[in-house]
């Protein structure tokens, strides 16, 4: 072999081997847990593929904002994103079925997590979002409970008539109106503005958002009402997972299940000591009679019925399973 046929055959060696970089864009703050989740992952994914696949995380909306993640991802703008599924519910309107507010009965985070991991359901999933060239890595942490926070006391339906809140869109907001508030469209990084300007009444956020962003300043009032519990997936461009070797997506899928374990691990903990500091600086915490919450819970048995007729067979058997996972 002659010197330049060597140059060239290292050159093509070096190709082969050359580092892969991934774009992983989300809207939390590095502190925040879901911002410790994504950067867990870049780690799991770059000690799994010994360095052959670098993923950049890009906190706080730097990237891209949550609203546009999802399309980003779909358009290859940005490889991947960590993201709730309220960001992508207009295109994808099967996973309204965790925008149903008051989840059922013994639907935890383990329940969530079986549930998405079911075979019938990743199935779905991945159709629907396959359409839109999106590839769904899996869910690797939830909101854990997300309560309701508001600038003057509501202590019951009563009090939320005429409401102006931001819960984050899908049925989640169709559910505010079935008990008399109205609903604004805002980013994360917008709400703090919003409440102390009273462009709106209240919120419905997680116990990490409410003291990251320091909400406890504009929203006092503190309503210990389960509201929702939504998975947070990672979600990537499917013309670029597609472009990877079995073997790379082998193990991105390995770093996924490390970091759910990982996040189950932490999670718990991670609440209380959140729930504690939520409690300790709001004003007032409210917690309603179980009557009161029968109240809540009756006006959203319309929504159900809606998320059939919108979605059609899927969605049927998607909350069919979901009763499976519920009852265990």
């Amino acid at each position: 072999m002659t010197v330049a046929a060597g140059v060239i055959a290292l050159g093509a060696t070096a190709a082969v081997k050359a580092e892969t970089v991934l774009k992983l864009g989300h809207y939390y703050s590095v502190e925040d847990f879901r911002g410790k989740t994504a950067q867990k992952f870049a780690d799991l994914v770059k000690e799994k593929t010994n360095g052959e696949v670098t993923v950049q995380v890009f906190p706080n909306e730097s990237l891209v904002k949550g609203r546009e993640g999802f399309q980003s991802v779909a358009q290859g703008v940005i490889d991947m994103y960590h993201t709730s599924n309220v960001y992508f519910a207009g295109q994808v309107p099967l996973v309204n079925i965790f925008a149903l507010p008051f989840p059922p009965a013994g639907f935890d985070d383990e329940a969530l997590y079986a549930f998405n991991a079911d075979p019938r359901v990743k199935k779905i999933f991945a159709e629907r979002m396959a359409d839109a060239n999106v590839m769904n890595l899996g869910t690797v942490n939830s909101t854990g409970d997300a309560h309701m926070y508001f600038r003057t006391p509501v202590r019951n339906l009563e009090d939320m008539e005429g409401k102006m809140v931001r819960v984050g869109g899908g049925y989640a907001d169709r559910a505010m109106q079935l008990i008399g508030a109205s609903v604004a469209s805002l980013s994360a990084a917008e709400q703090f503005l919003a409440l102390q300007t009273g462009t709106v009444d209240g919120i419905g956020t997680t116990h990490s958002s409410y003291v990251r962003f320091r909400l406890d300043e504009v929203a006092p009032y503190h309503l210990e009402v389960s509201f929702l519990r939504i998975p947070y997936w990672i979600i990537m461009n499917k013309r670029k997972w597609d472009s990877l070797s079995s073997e790379v997506q082998a193990q991105i899928n390995e770093a996924i299940d490390g970091t759910q374990a990982w996040s189950k691990e932490h999670f718990d903990a991670e609440q209380e000591k959140l729930l504690t500091q939520v409690r300790n600086k709001a004003k007032e915490n409210i917690v309603i009679s179980p009557e009161e919450q029968a109240r809540w819970e009756a006006r959203m048995e319309p929504l159900q019925a809606l998320f059939i007729e919108d979605n059609g067979a899927a969605a049927k058997e998607l909350l069919e399973i979901m009763a499976e996972y519920s009852k265990k």
